[in-house]
């Protein structure tokens, strides 16, 4: 049995909850993965941008009370830019996902290793029936946005353990076991194609100058 480091997990919870207020006005947030924890950015200009790497909790406060600059990208994100605004809304709203006040955001790009093969989720939340919410994004409609999901769902079954002590740690609500699938992409322009993965959620967005509406 893998036995996965959960420390980090543990430190960003507490700095999430403790500088929240503080994150909201810099739009930023802390994201831990197994080897360390990062400062990311939810500020369009600079969406999914920081400092990857930290180890130490009072050294991450230290960051913040000094300030952190961020440097644009080079290039055009729009995904980056969509999952920073999610995680921004949800964050100023008491950690619900702008789509469905019922699905409470947990945390986002959870990198794992298996068998040397990194997997990565989008977005990982809890609904208040205490669904697993496994939600991937995607700037078009392509289907591949759905196969991530079930991907990552047979991840979460192979290694329960860890998610529901993930899930103890992070989570407000017990989770049940159960897993949802949910697909964020742009709203359909003309014809409708034949519907792939029904079981798993079709969340559809347009894209505003300053926000995003969903459907």
């Amino acid at each position: 049995m893998n036995v996965r480091n959960m420390e980090y997990f543990r430190i960003v919870k507490e700095l999430n909850t403790e500088l929240h207020e503080e994150l909201i006005n810099k739009k930023l947030h802390f994201r831990g993965n197994e080897n360390s924890f990062s400062l990311i950015s939810v500020a369009k200009e600079t969406a999914e941008r920081g400092k990857s790497g930290l180890k130490d909790k009072n050294k991450a406060i230290k960051l913040i009370q000094n300030g952190i600059i961020i440097e644009e990208p080079n290039r055009d994100t729009p995904e980056k830019v969509l999952q920073a605004w999610i995680i921004n809304f949800a964050m100023n709203n008491n950690w619900a996902l702008p789509f469905d006040n019922n699905i409470l955001y947990l945390t986002s790009e959870l990198a794992l290793k298996v068998n040397e093969k990194k997997i990565v989720n989008d977005i990982l939340a809890i609904d208040y029936s205490g669904n697993l919410c496994i939600v991937e994004l995607k700037s078009k409609r392509d289907n591949y946005v759905k196969k991530q999901t079930e991907i990552f769902e047979k991840f979460v079954n192979n290694e329960k353990d860890f998610f529901e002590e993930l899930l103890n740690i992070i989570s407000p609500i017990k989770w049940n076991g159960k897993i949802r699938k949910i697909a964020v992409w742009p709203k359909a322009e003309g014809k409708i194609r034949k519907a792939e993965y029904p079981n798993v959620e079709e969340i559809n967005y347009i894209e505003k100058k300053v926000e995003y509406i969903f459907e």
